[in-house]
């Protein structure tokens, strides 16, 4: 019995458990101006690195928004 306990209290911490590789963060980017703006999401680390290739900048209309994956 005792292990049953025991296996059964393991199993319900470990199935509560978040797994990390599936984890999306995403940012929603609202445009207030009256101009098209271009943001950039970068997913390389340390921030401070720029990229060789020029990434491709999504643009924003004016009055919409969008979201970054």
């Amino acid at each position: 019995m005792k292990k049953q306990v025991i296996f059964l209290s393991i199993l319900l911490i470990c199935g509560s458990c978040e797994k990390v590789a599936e984890s999306r963060y995403y940012f929603i980017v609202y445009n207030n101006s009256t101009q098209m703006i271009s943001v950039y999401a970068a997913y390389i680390y340390p921030d401070t690195f720029l990229p060789v290739e020029k990434p491709k900048m999504l643009e924003i209309q004016p009055g919409k928004f969008d979201e970054l994956y």
